[in-house]
């Protein structure tokens, strides 16, 4: 990983190319700041999918309980 190769100062070349989404971006991520702001992006919106799932799920969770027990 990234950490662990700034950490043991290999010196060897990163592959930029792997990120969490397989998406073409419009410009070439060659630098470490340009990668970690898009794996930081990717990252964040997995997340806020991952949350509006959840929470869409939970508003039909708590609707149907609360229905069928108005209208037992």
């Amino acid at each position: 990983s990234l950490i662990l190769q700034a950490i043991t100062n290999e010196n060897g070349t990163y592959d930029f190319s792997q990120t969490a989404y397989p998406a073409m971006y419009p410009f070439t991520l060659d630098s470490v700041g340009k990668y970690l702001a898009c794996i930081t992006v990717e990252l964040l919106l997995f997340v806020s999918v991952a949350a509006w799932w959840t929470a869409s799920d939970m508003v039909f969770l708590q609707l149907s309980t609360h229905l069928s027990v108005q209208y037992k």
